[in-house]
């Protein structure tokens, strides 16, 4: 039984596959080709109607929508409350802290797909998102809890910036974008 061909098929964390009804035994068969190394299906498939699959996927993600909701309103906050007082940058930080988590956050939730948002560009935004996240939550902490360290903490927030550019740039040229930096992110930030 042949029913279609999935072509550039961009690494989303689900497909819907559309099986023609019938009332015999089907048989699915996937050939998954890849020139990276992570490919084919992640956990279970699942055999049900879409509105069915979709629900589980938003029952499943509510949490996290929740906490991605959170996170882009207090960003929303921060920002407003900066615009309003530009001399207190625990607002900017706390904002683009915020901000940038909720990214990475967004790019983890597995119904993503069904806001028809290139699944590409939010998965490298969300790992971009985490590899800024420390630059925006040194500044916060300083700003806010430091008066000792300060050396200490402008360097590593440097650091982190440094990390992020590179990062940003050296995606454009790595074969699997964001994340080829991840162990290196795990490394510097772990002990941090």
């Amino acid at each position: 039984l042949s029913f279609g061909h999935l072509g550039g098929y961009p690494g989303v964390p689900f497909q819907i596959l559309e099986v023609p009804r019938s009332q015999s035994i089907s048989t699915v068969y996937l050939k998954v080709d890849s020139k990276l190394a992570r490919i084919g299906p992640l956990g279970n498939p699942r055999v049900a109607q879409r509105s069915d699959v979709v629900a589980s996927l938003v029952r499943d993600d509510a949490a996290g929508a929740f906490v991605v909701s959170v996170l882009f309103l207090i960003g929303l906050s921060g920002v407003v409350l900066y615009a309003f007082h530009r001399n207190v940058k625990t607002y900017l930080y706390l904002a683009l802290f915020s901000v940038s988590a909720g990214f990475y956050f967004f790019a983890r939730l597995r119904s993503r797909p069904l806001f028809e948002i290139d699944p590409v560009l939010s998965g490298a935004l969300g790992l971009l998102g985490l590899y800024a996240t420390p630059y925006f939550f040194i500044g916060f902490y300083r700003e806010i809890f430091s008066q000792r360290f300060v050396k200490a903490l402008e360097k590593m927030q440097w650091a982190a910036a440094i990390f992020s550019l590179i990062a940003t740039f050296g995606s454009f040229f790595s074969p699997t974008g964001p994340l080829d930096f991840l162990f290196p992110f795990y490394a510097l930030a772990v002990p941090v």
